[in-house]
Formats: C-alpha cells, structure tokens, sequence
C-alpha cells in the first residue's frame, strides 16, 4: 500500500511538471511576396540583402537601433501606408525633425515595391527612409540623401510568416463533424440531402464511386482522380441517385469518363475533365434516362443522351443525341446528331441563350435538329431553315429555307429558295397559302425530264431567270399564280399550261420549236413593265393583235445609229415584230471655223473643222508660225551740218507699222572757210586777215640766232681779259 501511494505520489508529480512546460510550438510556414497587392495585415520576416555581410535580418528595437538577429514583425495596412511593430510588439517611427534615427512611437510609414523588393519611407516632411549600417550592425532611419550618399542598403524582401494547418490525420472528407479516412467511406455514410466536404486531393485509382442517394459533393477546393476505364464513369449516378457538385476544385479521370449520370445530375462548380468526357448523360430507353443541369463550372468533353439543361458554366465539346435546352453559359461547340440506339427520334437542341456555336441539320425557330425529318416533323407549318446540304427520301409537306445549301428530294409546301440548289428527280409539287416558292438570284432548281413542277395554290415567285427542261409539264393550277418580276426572264423548253393568274412583269420566252404555253379562256396575263416581252412560238396566243404602234425608234445621227423602232400590240404590249438599225450619217456638213492669219510677232491658226449638224468638232487645226519683219524701211534719217547734229534714222517694219530699231546721232562738221566765210552757213572767219602767229620752227630759230651771238659776245670779252 505504501509502494502504491510513493508511485502515485510520482505520477501526480510529473503531470504537473508536465502541465506547467510550454505547448510545443505549431510548425510555421514562411512566404515570400513580392507585390504592393500580395501585403496585407500580418506577421513578417524582414531580411535586408546585398549588404557586405550578406543578408541581415531585422531583429528588435534597442535604444536607438534596431539590432540584426530575427524577429517576426507585425505589419498593419492602413489607408495611407503601414505600421511597423518589432517582434516584441514595439512600434517603430523615424526620429523627428527629420534627423537620423529610430523611435518608438506609433506612425505610418510609406512603403514601395520594385522588382520583388520593398522599402519604408517617413511621411510629409519626414524624407527619411529605414536602412542598414553595416558599421554600427543595425538599422535606423536616415536622411534620403545620406542614404544615397553612403550608398546603405534599404531594400527589403518580406517573407509572411503563417502557422502551418494541422495535417487532416489523412481524413479525406467530412458530413457534418464526422470525418471519414476514405471517400468512398464518406459517400457510404451519407444519407439523403447531407454534403460532403472534401478535406483533401483523393485518388480513386480504379475504383468506381456509386450515387445512389440525394448528396451534395462540396469540392472545397481540392481535386478528385482517377484512372477507371470500365462501362460506366469514376463518379457514377444511379437511377435513384441525385448528386450536385459544388465549390471550387477539379474531378479528373485520365483514361475514361469523369462522371456518369442515370438519375439526377446538377454541376454548380469546379473544373471536370474527362479523357473520354467529363460527363456523360446516359440514355437506357424512353423512361429510363439521365437528366443533368449545367450551372456553372468548366467541363471539356459532354455527352447527352438523355435530358440536359445548360444556364451557365464553361463546355468545350457538347454532342447531343437527344433533348437538350441552352439558355446560359458557354458552348464552344455543340454539336446535334443522330443517336445510334435511337435513330428513329433523332435528337434536337433548344438554343435561346448563352455563347453557343451549334453543327445541326436544320433549324425551326430556336430549336437545332440532327436530321431535316426530325426538323420537319417538328415544324408545324413553321419555316424549316437547313444548316447542312439534305436529301428527302419520300415527298413531304414542309415550308423549306434551303439557306444557301443543296437539297435533293420533292418537297410539297413552301419553297423559300435563298440562294440554295434544290436538285430533285419527281418533280416539285408547290401548294402553300402564300407563297409557294420563291428563288433568289443565286437559287437553281433542277429537275430530271419526264417530271412535273405543279403549283397548286399559292404563288410561284421567280427571283432568278427560270428554264424549264423538255419533256416537263409545269402547271399552274386555277387557285395559283406565277409572277416574273421585272427583269427576270421565264424560258419555257417544254409544255406550260396556266389555269389560274401569271403575272409577267418581266419576260416569258419560248425557247423551243415544241414548247407551248397553253391558257384557258380568261388567263389573266399582266404585263406592267414597259419592255416586259412575251413569245409563243413568235406569236402570242391569248388573243388576236388589234391596234398596234411603234416604240423604241430614234433618229441616226452623225455618230450613232438610229432605229426604227418595234411594232407593239396596244392591248398587250407584246412585240410583234423588231425593229431595223439606222445607220450612222456622218459628219455631212463642216465649215472652218476660229481661223487666223500669221502676224509678224503671232502665229495664226489653221481653224477648226465643225460639223454644222451635230456641232462638234471633226478635226482640230494646226498652228501658222509667226512671219517675222519681213518689209523693212528707214525713217526719220538726218545728215549733220557745221550747225546740227544729224541722225541715222530709225527701222521701221512696213508690215505691222512697228519700229524694229532705233537710229543714232552724229556729229555736227567743222565750217570750210571760202575767203574768210563758210558758205553753208555764212559764218565768218574770225581770224580771217590777220598775221599768222609765229610757228614753232620760227621761234626755234630765233632762239638759236641768239644763243650764237651771246656765245660770240661771252668768247670776245674773254679775249680781252687774256691780252
């Protein structure tokens, strides 16, 4: 007893030692970010890099530095930037008056990112910004310019610091709180209208999941695989199943169908994907079948057999072998066919909503058909527009839109022939309340010889010129009418008989020896068009021509022929027999007209010649140069005298009356003294009777007499000094 209560001393013991040690601490998990978007509220790392000593991290405030060592930051987002708080809860602020320095105090810092990094600057006059100095081994906040000046690091990668989530203790889905380790477990346990929350990715490998209740798959954002390949889908709902699958994540199976459907099936969200398809709608027999609802999320591949309805979400592949309605979301390519276990229902797709580009046989309204007899089976009177080329293997009664494509067969209602061919070897037999058929410009109709085309009621509207081939009968029944628009031209190669109304407003031609139009008594024929023609074997057989009259006839002019007009009949238009080309008379009457003689300084001009009839010019004239001053004279011409000037005289064309040049003065002469007086003009000599004034010779000599008998007198006194 003692032994047992020592052992039960100890154990107390060791739980309260064991009871006051710290929890162990939860794993961490740390994340770099590297956007202004990815910052949010939250715990963070700061590491500086690039300094000499290598990556610093920011450690706590300590006076007025911040030390190196780690330290989880707290990192507050507000409207105008962030909050700084080390690891022990400290707020941290620029030093004031803008100095160099770390405070505590509550502030926001502006933050900026570049390439991944983020920087802390002050605010308003606080142009400071948090940097590392490697001498002191820490960091504060300096002035911008010195940390510019001594080049400090101030850069920073943030990492978020979060607590790792607890491992799910491999459980793989939960209903409600209950967690189960397999899906498969999870989808046992469910019971109708509860969901199951996925907790974690599940690999189904080969394995089948069965719906066979109302559940509710909540991906939650994990994913589901699988590599089943067998006869129905990984994720199978049977006929007492309803199974809707929600929230984000993706249903994968890599080598056959995602999920496979007998009962009920919604898709709301989530990505699914098929190697085969990522849902397949099964079909059993008309009771038996799979109804889905596409409301969202994103598939590749679906197959509908059954009944479908899309509203929204993403389908890249829709083929439809039965019912299906679109009113929402996005098909990029649905395509309406055939069913191989029921060919003869055939399939159709209702499309009046969403993003859908559709492969169909026809169409009546809104509604896509895989066959043209599943159309107009369908049509109720209405128009059927075919999306495909057709072939109609019996005769039917249908109001047809061959929309620019080809059909073969015979059909009997309204043909609306809109640029499509419609070949056919039994004839066409036409009877509609309105129109019966109409054909556009670019429609063709052909049909073997030895068959008919009938119009029973209606109207037969050409919109194209229309041959008939030999050996066919064409009827127009007594409660229908054909009309020939203006312009387009009827050719009738076979037998034509009209009992009720034919509209021409156009022409009718008989293109063949044996080719008849045939009309009981009171054919309507209308002709409306001024040149609307009719032949019947070149006459008109409706009626006898009375009073007949000539239109079209136009006068020959000098270059254009003229004609001599048509001979109509009055009462019916019809052209009884053609007129003969005038020809063209020529230019009969010319004359010469804006002529001009060459002047000496102008050309002339041959003139133009001019038909008198038509006025226009036949032949232009040519240029006559200019003569030049031919005829010369001089005017004006004056001799000089001993009292004038004279004068050359000036050039003159004789021509044009136009001086060519201009003359010249010239001097006037000296007079010719006879006896002291000019007698051209009776001028006097002034120096007439008096002594000649000394010449130069006489003064010479005199000058030399004088000099001799100055030497003499010089040589004389000189001797009288010598004695």
């Amino acid at each position: 007893m003692k032994r047992f209560s020592r052992f039960l001393s100890v154990f107390v013991c060791m739980v309260l030692v064991l009871s006051l040690l710290p929890a162990a601490n939860a794993a961490t998990v740390k994340t770099q970010i590297t956007t202004l978007e990815e910052l949010t509220t939250g715990q963070y790392t700061l590491v500086c890099p690039n300094t000499k000593d290598g990556d610093v991290q920011v450690g706590n405030l300590d006076g007025t530095w911040i030390k190196c060592a780690e330290a989880v930051w707290t990192i507050t987002v507000t409207e105008n930037g962030i909050k700084l708080a080390d690891g022990n809860g400290v707020y941290v602020a620029p030093k004031t008056g803008n100095n160099n320095g770390i405070t505590q105090k509550e502030y926001v810092w502006s933050v900026t990112c570049e390439d991944g990094k983020f920087a802390f600057h002050g605010q308003g006059s606080d142009t400071t910004t948090l940097a590392y100095n490697a001498t002191n081994d820490g960091f504060r906040s300096y002035k911008n310019t010195t940390v510019e000046n001594e080049n400090y690091a101030h850069d920073f990668i943030l990492y978020r610091v979060e607590e790792e989530a607890e491992p799910s203790e491999t459980h793989a889905a939960q209903i409600g709180q209950t967690k189960y380790e397999t899906l498969a477990a999870a989808f046992e346990a469910a019971q109708n209208g509860e969901e199951i929350i996925l907790l974690a990715n599940v690999d189904l490998g080969t394995e089948m999941l069965s719906v066979k209740k109302q559940l509710t798959l909540n991906l939650n954002g994990f994913e589901i695989t699988s590599a089943y390949e067998g006869g129905y889908a990984a994720i199978y709902v049977g006929v007492a199943g309803d199974l809707t699958v929600t929230g984000e994540g993706a249903i994968t199976n890599t080598v056959g169908v995602a999920i496979g459907n007998y009962g009920k099936l919604t898709i709301n969200g989530g990505k699914i994907t098929g190697a085969e398809a990522a849902v397949y709608n099964y079909y059993y027999n008309e009771t038996t079948f799979g109804s889905t609802t596409i409301a969202g999320g994103e598939m590749n591949i679906v197959w509908n057999a059954g009944v479908m309805e899309v509203t929204g979400g993403t389908v890249a592949y829709l083929d439809n072998t039965h019912d299906l309605t679109v009113t929402g979301g996005t098909v990029t390519e649905l395509v309406v066919n055939v069913p191989d276990y029921d060919p003869v229902n055939g399939s159709s797709a209702n499309v009046s909503g969403g993003t859908v580009n559709v492969t169909a046989a026809a169409r009546v309204g809104d509604v896509y058909y895989a066959t043209l007899a599943d159309a107009i089976a369908a049509a109720n009177g209405d128009t059927v527009v075919l999306l495909a080329d057709a072939t109609l293997t019996a005769p039917v009664a249908a109001n047809i839109d061959l929309n620019g494509y080809t059909l073969t067969g015979t059909v009997v209602g309204t043909m609306y022939m809109n640029g499509g061919t419609l070949i056919t070897a039994e004839g066409i037999t036409m009877a509609g309340p309105a129109n019966a058929m109409y054909i556009t410009e670019d429609a063709v109709i052909t049909m073997a010889a030895n068959y008919d085309l009938t119009v029973v009621s209606g109207t037969l509207t050409l919109g194209a010129d229309w041959r008939t081939l030999p050996n066919q009968i064409v009827t127009v029944a007594a409660e229908a009418t054909v009309i020939i628009p203006e312009g387009m031209t009827f050719t009738i190669l076979c037998d034509v008989i009209v009992e009720g109304a034919l509209t021409n407003n156009g022409s009718i031609v008989l293109g063949e020896e044996d080719a008849t139009l045939t009309a009981v008594e009171g054919l309507t024929v209308t002709t409306t068009a001024g040149d609307a023609v009719i032949y019947v074997n070149g006459k008109y057989i409706v009626h006898d021509h009375g009073e007949t009259e000539i239109r079209g006839q136009k006068d020959a002019t000098c270059t254009e022929d003229g004609y001599t007009g048509d001979t109509h009949c009055i009462e019916c238009g019809m052209v009884l027999s053609e007129g003969e080309a005038i020809p063209a008379t020529g230019h009969e009457h010319t004359e010469v007209r804006d002529a001009k003689d060459a002047t000496c300084t102008e050309d002339g001009y041959t003139g133009d010649t001019w038909c008198t009839d038509c006025n226009t010019v036949i032949t232009e004239g040519e240029a006559i140069p200019a003569t030049g001053h031919e005829h010369t004279e001089v005017r004006d011409a004056k001799d000089a005298t001993c009292t004038e000037e004279g004068y050359t005289g000036d050039t003159w064309c004789t021509d044009c009356n136009t001086m060519i040049e201009a003359g010249e003065s010239t001097v006037v002469l000296e007079h010719d003294y006879v006896d002291g007086v000019c007698p051209d003009c009776g001028a006097e000599d002034p120096d007439y009777g008096q002594d000649s004034p000394p010449t130069g010779d006489s003064i010479f000599l005199s000058i030399a007499i004088a000099l001799i008998g100055m030497l003499g007198v010089v040589a004389l006194i000189s001797g009288k000094k010598k004695f």
